[in-house]
Parts: structure tokens; C-alpha cells; sequence
């Protein structure tokens, strides 16, 4: 890493004042930034509209009938051959739970993948926007080196230890990202 850094710095040129730099905690823009919240809120949303779908209602439904089948098994108050009707119901329905509770644990491990790679696409993309945020500022303020303090290089090692005055960048990127976010963009008609 010191070979890097050593590298960059050599290649730019010598200024007559010491390079500007900044730096910026990745990490801490992700989970602050306002179109993270929204998709976070966005997946929370999808997660519930899975439970609360068909399959499991069915479920519940099967669990509810099974639930009064096993009283009537029970209650002595009903004939024996009606009791025995019962049990005969709750057997069938018992096999066709287990189907159902099978078939929805299958999706619901399908929705989950789904939703993890959907996630991963979306962590990428809010990332990319991050990066450019971070390019455009550290241009437009003239910084000559802008590094992630974060620790979440490959390493989990943040890839400088010290730095003299630099200047932390993490809430200025935040507040342009959000405003951005919340401000919509025109549209040419």
C-alpha cells in the first residue's frame, strides 16, 4: 500500500504548495445517503408483500381448519362416526399442509435470493453515484487526493493510517447526494 501511495504521489506534479487532500468514509455516505433509505424502505416493503401473499395465506388457512378438526376429533359431545369423519379430514389436510408449508418455504427461499441479488444491483448502482459525487467534488475543489478512510478495502484495512490535514469530505458529499435525491431533475418538453 505505501508502494502505491508512494507511486501516485510521485507522478503528480510538485506544486509549489503541498498536494490538497481529502478524504471520505464510503461507509458512512452508503447507509446516510437518502436513495439508500429508499431502497432499504423499498426491499423492507417487497419482504412484506412476500408473507403477506397467497401461499401464505392458504397456510394459515390450512393451519386454522386443521386447528377445528383436531376439536372435533377431541369433543366427545360429537358421534363417533362424525368424530372419525374428522380425523379422516384432518389426516388429508395434514398431508396437503406439509405440501403447502414445503412449497412456501421453497418460495420464500427463492424470493429471498431474488431479493439479495436485487439488493447487490441496487448497492452497486447507489455506489457508482457515490464515486462520481466524490470525482465531480474533489475536481471542482481542486483536491488533489481524496482517499476512503472507511476501512472497507479488500482488506478491511482503511488504506491511509494518517493524514496531515486532510480535510473529511464524508458530509459534504452526503448533503450535494441528498439534494440532488430530493431536488427533480427538469424536464425538457
Amino acid at each position: 500500500m505505501k508502494a502505491l501511495l508512494l507511486l501516485i504521489l510521485s507522478t503528480l506534479p510538485l506544486p509549489a504548495e503541498p498536494p490538497k487532500i481529502g478524504y471520505v468514509n464510503i461507509a458512512t455516505i452508503f447507509e446516510s445517503y437518502d436513495a439508500t433509505l429508499e431502497s432499504k424502505e423499498d426491499f423492507r416493503s417487497d419482504r412484506e408483500e412476500v408473507i403477506k401473499g397467497t401461499r401464505f395465506e392458504s397456510l394459515r388457512e390450512a393451519n386454522r381448519e386443521l386447528k377445528e378438526l383436531a376439536a372435533r376429533v377431541r369433543d366427545e359431545e360429537i358421534s363417533p362416526e362424525n368424530r372419525e369423519i374428522a380425523a379422516e379430514k384432518f389426516n388429508n389436510l395434514s398431508l396437503e399442509y406439509q405440501a403447502l408449508m414445503l412449497d412456501f418455504e421453497n418460495y420464500l427461499k427463492a424470493e429471498q435470493r431474488r431479493q439479495s441479488l436485487e439488493q447487490l444491483k441496487r448497492a452497486e448502482e447507489l455506489l457508482v453515484v457515490i464515486r462520481a459525487e466524490i470525482e465531480l467534488l474533489s475536481k471542482n475543489k481542486d483536491y488533489d487526493l481524496v482517499f476512503e478512510i472507511g476501512g472497507l478495502t479488500s482488506s478491511q484495512l482503511s488504506p491511509i493510517l494518517y493524514i496531515r490535514d486532510g480535510i473529511d469530505l464524508t458530509q459534504i458529499v452526503l448533503a450535494r447526494l441528498n439534494d440532488k435525491f430530493n431536488r427533480p431533475e427538469p424536464t425538457d418538453f
